[in-house]
């Protein structure tokens, strides 16, 4: 993103985010007044995803994404593409894999 995120503007994109996640989490509810309908639900998260580097905004379309069946792609800068790069392939390494050892053993119950 070439233009500098302002704090002012930050917090209402934040607050974006919030809203659909409210929205996701109780059960995609139209009557609850977040949103009238998807179309103003799918315009925000459009406009919101051009600011891929804060997490709140990557959280939110994602939880967008698997509650709609929806594919919004989302900007995120390169340093910050390739910082998250790394922190999934040390989660990758760090899981837990299970592994076969061949041979004989021998169990005893006294």
């Amino acid at each position: 993103m070439s233009k500098k995120l302002t704090i002012k503007n930050r917090d209402e994109i934040i607050k974006v985010a919030r809203k659909f996640k409210t929205f996701c989490k109780s059960g995609l509810d139209i009557n609850k007044n977040i949103y009238k309908n998807n179309d103003e639900l799918i315009s925000d998260a459009i406009y919101i995803s051009n600011y891929g580097e804060i997490s709140s905004v990557r959280k939110a379309i994602k939880l967008v994404e698997e509650s709609l069946d929806l594919k919004i792609p989302l900007q995120i800068p390169e340093d910050i593409k390739k910082d998250l790069d790394e922190k999934a392939k040390l989660k990758k390494d760090q899981t837990p894999r299970f592994q076969v050892k061949n041979g004989k053993y021998y169990v005893s119950f006294d």
